[in-house]
């Protein structure tokens, strides 16, 4: 289906593919080194596409292969597949060698699973993407990929209105948020992702809410009259043919489209910029508490 809505887009609007930034995931069940091809390929054929501009190991965790998002034992539990990691990001590397992808990463994976990648890999992690916003900064992590040269995405930077913190408060609702928002007349979306942008992180805030996406996009208006936006197609496990009902968790079997802006390097690229005090009191609201809490 996005794929193509994909080609008709390149063909109404005269884009080129290397007008845009395309990124995927490789899910659990293809972790077998004989498999990752298989992976990526499925996606890239469904989105009638050549390559990935970044394509990311999702999960450090491998599950035996299945059709099923999930595969599970007959008394519930989950069917690992006990393939090391190392040999998963091996068969990662020949995706770039083969020109399927033009860089790799991770998701999810903690330092002892980073450094144990670095210690061995010919071609180094590009990006390494995180669960991180102000409830949950992952700031030891997140210097420890810097220091590597690894780029760090936060999911989630948002937090989650489903998910409060045990005190019962959710992120977008913490007062220092909502008092800096007002101060500079933003929406506490807006501030907290500012936020991770001055951090030096790249945030990928999603929602399939229109005004939502451009209230998100808003944050950097200045920014996108200057140089074209980046579209970033996330297929979300799209191998899986069942309906989001037939799936273990109901997820979508279809695409989802999100359009992020992202900078590290400029600071001028918002028409607001948090001051170092309040960036202090968004700091002290790190409570360590996860919204997504280890391996799926």
């Amino acid at each position: 289906m996005i794929g193509q809505q994909l080609q008709k887009w390149f063909a109404d609007n005269n884009v080129k593919r290397t007008d845009l930034f395309v990124t995927s995931k490789l899910w659990n069940t293809f972790h077998r080194p004989d498999l990752v091809r298989v992976g990526c390929k499925r996606s890239l054929d469904d989105l009638k596409l050549d390559y990935f501009d970044l394509y990311l190991v999702h999960w450090p965790a491998a599950y035996q292969p299945s059709a099923e998002i999930l595969p599970l034992n007959a008394d519930g539990g989950t069917k690992y597949d006990y393939t090391d990691i190392l040999e998963t990001w091996k068969a990662m590397e020949d995706l770039v060698r083969e020109g399927l992808c033009k860089a790799i990463g991770v998701s999810n994976f903690n330092r002892r699973q980073l450094k144990r990648i670095l210690d061995n890999c010919t071609i180094k992690p590009a990006m390494l993407q995180v669960e991180s916003h102000a409830h949950f900064p992952n700031a030891k992590l997140i210097d420890f990929a810097r220091s590597n040269g690894i780029l760090a995405t936060a999911y989630s930077p948002l937090g989650s209105p489903y998910r409060p913190t045990s005190s019962g408060c959710r992120l977008i609702d913490e007062p220092v948020v909502c008092k800096i928002a007002e101060k500079y007349r933003k929406t506490p979306g807006q501030v907290l992702i500012r936020h991770g942008i001055q951090r030096g992180i790249v945030v990928i805030p999603k929602s399939k809410t229109p005004s939502r996406i451009a209230e998100n996009i808003n944050v950097c208006a200045s920014f996108v009259r200057r140089v074209k936006p980046v579209v970033v197609v996330m297929p979300l496990l799209g191998y899986q043919k069942n309906t989001a009902q037939e799936s273990q968790f109901a997820l979508q079997s279809t695409y989802k489209i999100m359009l992020f802006i992202a900078s590290c390097i400029t600071r001028t690229i918002f028409d607001f910029e948090l001051t170092a005090e309040e960036m202090e009191d968004l700091k002290k609201l790190g409570t360590h508490e996860r919204l997504v809490k280890g391996d799926p």
